[in-house]
Protein backbone atom coordinates (compact mmCIF):
# COMPACT_ATOMS: atom_id res chain seq x y z
CA UNK A 1 0.00 0.00 0.00
CA UNK A 2 1.39 3.51 -0.89
CA UNK A 3 -0.22 6.97 -0.70
CA UNK A 4 -2.60 7.93 -3.67
CA UNK A 5 -2.98 11.30 -4.69
CA UNK A 6 -6.66 12.45 -4.59
CA UNK A 7 -8.10 13.32 -8.29
CA UNK A 8 -10.57 15.89 -9.21
CA UNK A 9 -14.03 14.40 -10.31
CA UNK A 10 -14.35 14.01 -14.26
CA UNK A 11 -15.84 16.48 -16.39
CA UNK A 12 -20.08 15.64 -15.97
CA UNK A 13 -19.71 13.66 -12.98
CA UNK A 14 -22.68 14.61 -11.93
CA UNK A 15 -24.26 13.75 -15.13
CA UNK A 16 -23.16 10.29 -15.33
CA UNK A 17 -23.88 9.38 -11.86
CA UNK A 18 -27.59 10.75 -12.95
CA UNK A 19 -30.79 10.99 -10.79
CA UNK A 20 -29.69 10.11 -7.09
CA UNK A 21 -32.19 8.77 -4.40
CA UNK A 22 -33.88 11.87 -2.75
CA UNK A 23 -33.60 10.04 0.74
CA UNK A 24 -31.84 7.77 2.16
CA UNK A 25 -32.65 5.07 5.31
CA UNK A 26 -31.21 5.87 8.51
CA UNK A 27 -27.82 3.96 8.94
CA UNK A 28 -27.52 0.64 8.40
CA UNK A 29 -28.91 1.12 5.24
CA UNK A 30 -29.43 -2.18 3.98
CA UNK A 31 -27.66 -4.01 0.90
CA UNK A 32 -31.39 -4.13 -0.48
CA UNK A 33 -31.67 -0.67 -0.72
CA UNK A 34 -28.90 0.11 -3.24
CA UNK A 35 -30.53 -2.27 -5.57
CA UNK A 36 -30.83 -0.59 -9.09
CA UNK A 37 -28.99 2.52 -7.61
CA UNK A 38 -25.58 1.07 -7.97
CA UNK A 39 -24.93 4.78 -10.31
CA UNK A 40 -21.19 4.45 -9.29
CA UNK A 41 -21.07 2.23 -11.55
CA UNK A 42 -21.33 4.61 -14.17
CA UNK A 43 -17.39 6.14 -13.47
CA UNK A 44 -15.93 2.89 -12.53
CA UNK A 45 -13.91 3.77 -16.23
CA UNK A 46 -13.01 7.63 -15.31
CA UNK A 47 -12.09 6.18 -12.06
CA UNK A 48 -9.85 3.51 -13.44
CA UNK A 49 -8.06 6.25 -15.82
CA UNK A 50 -7.89 9.07 -12.91
CA UNK A 51 -6.46 6.40 -10.33
CA UNK A 52 -3.60 4.98 -13.17
CA UNK A 53 -5.59 1.77 -13.09
CA UNK A 54 -4.26 0.77 -9.54
CA UNK A 55 -5.46 -0.62 -6.75
CA UNK A 56 -5.60 1.57 -3.82
CA UNK A 57 -5.32 -1.34 -1.10
CA UNK A 58 -2.80 -3.90 -3.64
CA UNK A 59 -1.46 -1.66 -4.96
CA UNK A 60 -0.90 -3.78 -8.42
CA UNK A 61 -2.61 -2.56 -11.84
CA UNK A 62 -5.44 -3.93 -11.91
CA UNK A 63 -5.43 -5.14 -15.86
CA UNK A 64 -8.51 -4.05 -18.21
CA UNK A 65 -9.11 -7.68 -18.90
CA UNK A 66 -8.31 -10.27 -16.32
CA UNK A 67 -8.71 -7.51 -13.40
CA UNK A 68 -11.83 -7.23 -11.34
CA UNK A 69 -11.85 -3.21 -10.97
CA UNK A 70 -14.67 -1.67 -8.48
CA UNK A 71 -15.63 1.38 -6.54
CA UNK A 72 -14.60 0.96 -3.25
CA UNK A 73 -16.68 3.46 -0.77
CA UNK A 74 -13.95 4.23 1.63
CA UNK A 75 -16.90 5.56 4.01
CA UNK A 76 -18.96 2.52 3.76
CA UNK A 77 -22.25 3.43 2.16
CA UNK A 78 -24.38 1.21 4.63
CA UNK A 79 -23.20 4.04 7.85
CA UNK A 80 -22.64 6.92 5.18
CA UNK A 81 -25.07 6.98 2.69
CA UNK A 82 -24.98 10.69 1.96
CA UNK A 83 -21.35 9.50 0.24
CA UNK A 84 -22.41 6.86 -1.82
CA UNK A 85 -22.59 9.31 -4.77
CA UNK A 86 -19.34 11.32 -3.71
CA UNK A 87 -16.43 10.87 -6.00
CA UNK A 88 -13.96 11.85 -2.77
CA UNK A 89 -15.57 8.80 -1.36
CA UNK A 90 -14.36 6.41 -3.87
CA UNK A 91 -10.98 4.18 -4.07
CA UNK A 92 -10.39 2.03 -7.43
CA UNK A 93 -9.54 -1.10 -5.53
CA UNK A 94 -9.49 -5.05 -7.33
CA UNK A 95 -12.41 -7.30 -6.54
CA UNK A 96 -10.87 -9.06 -4.03
CA UNK A 97 -9.74 -5.87 -1.88
CA UNK A 98 -13.24 -4.87 -2.30
CA UNK A 99 -14.54 -7.56 -0.69
CA UNK A 100 -12.27 -7.91 2.31
CA UNK A 101 -12.34 -4.29 3.45
CA UNK A 102 -16.43 -4.52 3.41
CA UNK A 103 -17.70 -1.82 5.63
CA UNK A 104 -14.72 -2.03 8.16
CA UNK A 105 -13.46 0.71 9.41
CA UNK A 106 -10.37 -0.18 10.31
CA UNK A 107 -8.35 0.56 7.03
CA UNK A 108 -5.80 3.62 6.87
CA UNK A 109 -7.46 5.86 3.83
CA UNK A 110 -4.88 5.51 0.90
CA UNK A 111 -5.36 9.30 0.44
CA UNK A 112 -4.18 10.21 4.21
CA UNK A 113 -1.61 7.16 4.35
CA UNK A 114 1.57 8.57 5.11
CA UNK A 115 5.02 7.98 3.07
CA UNK A 116 6.43 4.92 4.13
CA UNK A 117 4.27 3.99 6.26
CA UNK A 118 4.91 0.15 4.80
CA UNK A 119 7.77 -1.50 3.48
CA UNK A 120 8.76 -4.85 1.80
CA UNK A 121 10.62 -8.17 2.39
CA UNK A 122 11.84 -8.19 -1.12
CA UNK A 123 12.54 -12.18 -0.82
CA UNK A 124 9.50 -13.05 0.48
CA UNK A 125 6.99 -10.44 -0.79
CA UNK A 126 5.67 -9.62 2.71
CA UNK A 127 4.60 -6.65 3.22
CA UNK A 128 5.91 -4.89 7.03
CA UNK A 129 4.71 -1.95 9.01
CA UNK A 130 8.12 0.57 8.73
CA UNK A 131 9.57 0.53 12.02
CA UNK A 132 9.82 4.55 12.20
CA UNK A 133 6.26 4.56 12.49
CA UNK A 134 4.35 5.86 15.56
CA UNK A 135 3.15 3.40 17.89
CA UNK A 136 -1.01 4.84 16.64
CA UNK A 137 0.02 4.43 12.97
CA UNK A 138 1.99 1.19 13.47
CA UNK A 139 -1.33 -0.33 14.66
CA UNK A 140 -3.88 1.29 12.29
CA UNK A 141 -1.01 -0.13 9.73
CA UNK A 142 -1.03 -3.78 11.00
CA UNK A 143 -4.71 -3.67 11.37
CA UNK A 144 -4.95 -2.64 7.28
CA UNK A 145 -2.52 -5.60 6.70
CA UNK A 146 -4.52 -8.11 8.86
CA UNK A 147 -8.14 -6.72 7.29
CA UNK A 148 -7.06 -6.65 3.36
CA UNK A 149 -5.15 -9.71 3.92
CA UNK A 150 -2.06 -8.44 2.69
CA UNK A 151 0.21 -11.45 4.31
CA UNK A 152 -1.49 -13.98 2.61
CA UNK A 153 0.24 -16.32 0.79
CA UNK A 154 -0.71 -15.40 -2.44
CA UNK A 155 -0.48 -11.65 -2.23
CA UNK A 156 3.13 -12.46 -1.17
CA UNK A 157 4.07 -14.44 -3.43
CA UNK A 158 2.66 -11.70 -6.04
CA UNK A 159 4.96 -9.37 -5.03
CA UNK A 160 7.51 -11.66 -4.73
CA UNK A 161 7.47 -12.35 -8.73
CA UNK A 162 7.00 -8.87 -9.20
CA UNK A 163 10.02 -8.59 -7.26
CA UNK A 164 11.90 -10.91 -9.67
CA UNK A 165 11.13 -9.43 -12.32
CA UNK A 166 12.28 -5.91 -11.41
CA UNK A 167 15.62 -7.14 -10.41
CA UNK A 168 15.56 -9.81 -13.18
CA UNK A 169 14.68 -6.76 -15.95
CA UNK A 170 11.84 -8.44 -17.52
CA UNK A 171 10.33 -4.84 -16.81
CA UNK A 172 11.62 -1.59 -17.38
CA UNK A 173 12.02 0.92 -14.43
CA UNK A 174 8.78 2.35 -16.25
CA UNK A 175 6.69 -0.51 -16.11
CA UNK A 176 7.55 -1.95 -12.78
CA UNK A 177 6.08 1.24 -11.55
CA UNK A 178 3.22 1.10 -13.51
CA UNK A 179 2.35 -2.33 -12.56
CA UNK A 180 3.36 -3.00 -9.24
CA UNK A 181 4.21 0.64 -7.53
CA UNK A 182 4.40 -0.11 -3.80
CA UNK A 183 7.39 -2.99 -4.64
CA UNK A 184 8.79 -0.31 -7.21
CA UNK A 185 9.09 2.37 -4.42
CA UNK A 186 9.91 -0.36 -1.91
CA UNK A 187 12.83 -1.61 -4.13
CA UNK A 188 14.41 2.31 -4.55
CA UNK A 189 13.75 3.07 -0.54
CA UNK A 190 16.11 -0.16 -0.14
CA UNK A 191 18.61 0.77 -2.58
CA UNK A 192 17.67 -2.38 -4.84
CA UNK A 193 17.51 -0.13 -7.72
Amino acid sequence: MIPVQRRSPPTGFRDKIGKLPKTFPPPPVPTKFWEGKAHWRKVLPDLYEAYSRTCAFAAVRIERVTGFRSVEHFKPKSQYPELAYDWDNFRLVCGLMNGRKKDYADVLDPFELPENTFTLNPVSGEILVNPKCSVALAKKAESTIERLGLRKPEVCKMRSEHVSKILGGDWSPAEAKSMSPFVFASLQQQGLL
